[in-house]
């Protein structure tokens, strides 16, 4: 497909961000990448979060109003993206200074290839998270220039760790990247095979 929705799915610290740049920078040879992360939304959301920044003394928490917010935000970053692309737009570079894509993060646009990957970077721990990104991409039919058209493709990545090392990586984070631990805690609940002990 010309297109393909990469949806990272795992716990919060299980390491998706740091896939995602993996990916982001092996795929960069073969495809155009973007990367829309809820947890940068999330930041540049938190006015704290920057305060944070200038002020160090300054304790931030992680907030749930901002965090379901971003996440509305960031399932929009995918529809315009994907809205976009499928008006037949594929030069990215009138594409990427859109306001609404500010969050999304872009590879270099790879000139050797028309292929583009969204990476999805969330927990996505719920089935009707991971639905919605399947409905924006089901939306998304692609003509191609001999008329034959091509659908999105899609894929669920599940990034699975050991329980122990989810807890440790979040207690290092800083204290306004931190997760509560009950939360995690209930993630795991829902979704066991997100841990693999």
């Amino acid at each position: 497909q010309p297109i393909t929705v990469l949806n990272l799915c795992g716990c919060p610290a299980s390491g998706k961000t740091t896939l995602a740049r993996t990916l982001q920078t092996e795929l960069q040879p073969f495809a155009s990448v973007a990367v829309i992360s809820f947890d940068d939304v999330e930041k540049m959301n938190n006015g704290l979060y920057f305060i944070l920044l200038r002020n160090k003394e300054r304790e931030t928490k992680w907030d749930r109003t901002v965090w379901h917010s971003s996440r509305i935000q960031a399932y929009r970053c995918l529809s315009v993206l994907l809205g976009e692309l499928k008006q037949g737009r594929k030069e990215l570079e009138s594409i990427i200074t859109l306001p609404a894509l500010k969050p999304v993060k872009f590879s270099p646009i790879c000139t050797e290839s028309q292929r583009i990957v969204i990476i999805v970077d969330d927990t996505m721990h719920l089935r009707s998270m991971r639905k919605t990104v399947m409905k924006n991409v089901e939306c998304v039919q692609i003509d191609d220039l001999d008329g034959i058209i091509d659908e999105c493709g899609y894929a669920n990545l599940f990034v699975n760790t050991p329980r122990d090392l989810l807890f440790k990586r979040n207690q290092n984070r800083c204290k306004h990247q931190q997760v509560p631990n009950s939360s995690i805690q209930t993630i795991l609940v829902r979704v066991p095979f997100f841990c693999n002990r």
